[in-house]
């Protein structure tokens, strides 16, 4: 004989309600560096100012945190299962929302099929157009790359609910003739790259608000987004010109210095200079403007450290080993010098 134990509904209330507005989770949404859950609208909107999670304050991501989310479905089918009447009255709420503005709701037809009629005819299935009810978006996909194809017909209609993934395949199946190459492919809205789960219901509420048809997407080849995030940085560096300056990047794996240093040189700003310093787990990639190397045969030197020191402790160590001296601005308006010595 099995037992069962009841449990009052507001002992699951912390597991269950977003810590945005409280409520019971609506769209769950996850953010996949931390797994805390929140309303997808509540989330969206907070990330619009934000790049970091509501609860545990962690970086989600520095340029694009929206690419670091996604729809939780099982969440969302236990809330719906635990908290009576949730979803009858979320879709109430939303079909008064559409026929308030002389909308039809999209879930209207999904739930008219789902009742079954007596004595019906079972409908055939009609494979030409599978979401001819669905609520429909206009889409322009437009090429921003050289390497790519422009497409024939660039304008076309498909259902909200379709997701990036599904345009990355019908670009990959036009442009690079196969569609298991979707992969190679990027989407973009107002130069933002996409998520992969994003619907153009989603893309167009939130990155087309108030603005005139069709929804405008491009494509281009896939950028690894820590290249992006490297091109961003020295793009400020260099914005900010200060010779005195000097970026210093956190350790990489070998790998990614290389991209560092190729992103260095594809900017064709020679008074640029980049190497790498330190040792082991340690060494890292500095940039800095050429002209403040003392010494350019030592930067190719495999063996080599970065050390912070005062300015006053720089006169302590011995000059002739320093090739590179640079003093930097850290919070509250704090300066210290960077010397780059042989080891």
């Amino acid at each position: 004989m099995t037992m069962e134990r009841r449990i009052k509904l507001k002992t699951l209330n912390s597991h269950i309600t977003c810590k945005i507005c409280r409520g019971y989770f609506i769209d769950a949404t996850t953010v996949t560096e931390c797994l805390h859950t929140f309303c997808k609208s509540c989330l969206v909107k907070h990330l619009e100012e934000n790049n970091t999670c509501p609860t545990c304050n962690i970086v989600i991501h520095q340029s694009h945190p929206l690419q670091y989310i996604s729809f939780d479905r099982t969440m969302q089918d236990i809330v719906y299962k635990l908290v009576p009447d949730l979803q009858d009255n979320e879709i109430k709420r939303e079909r008064d929302f559409y026929r308030a503005r002389g909308l039809p709701c999209p879930k209207d037809a999904a739930l008219a099929a789902d009742k079954p009629g007596a004595g019906d005819e079972p409908e055939q299935p009609d494979n030409t157009d599978c979401h001819r009810k669905d609520e429909q978006v206009n889409v322009c996909l437009e090429c921003i790359s050289t390497s790519l194809r422009t497409l024939k017909r660039s304008f076309i209609r498909c259902s909200a609910q379709a997701t990036i993934t599904h345009l990355k395949k019908f670009v990959a199946k036009k442009v690079l003739n196969g569609m298991e190459k979707y992969r190679e492919i990027d989407i973009l809205c107002n130069d933002e790259l996409l998520g992969k789960d994003h619907t153009l219901k989603f893309v167009y509420v939130t990155r087309w608000r108030f603005r005139d048809p069709p929804l405008r997407l491009q494509y281009r080849p896939k950028i690894d987004l820590f290249v992006e995030d490297v091109n961003d940085d020295l793009k400020c560096f260099i914005s900010e010109k200060k010779v005195d300056s000097v970026l210093v990047f956190p350790p990489v794996s070998n790998y990614r210095r290389f991209l560092i240093h190729r992103c260095v040189g594809e900017l064709g700003r020679p008074e640029l200079a980049s190497f790498s310093v330190g040792v082991g787990d340690e060494r890292r990639t500095v940039v800095c403007y050429r002209e403040r190397l003392l010494s350019d045969e030592a930067c190719s030197r495999p063996a080599m450290g970065l050390t912070v020191a005062t300015r006053d402790d720089a006169a302590l160590n011995n000059t002739s080993d320093i090739i590179y001296v640079a003093r930097v601005h850290v919070a509250n308006g704090f300066c210290v010098t960077i010397l780059v010595t042989n080891l």
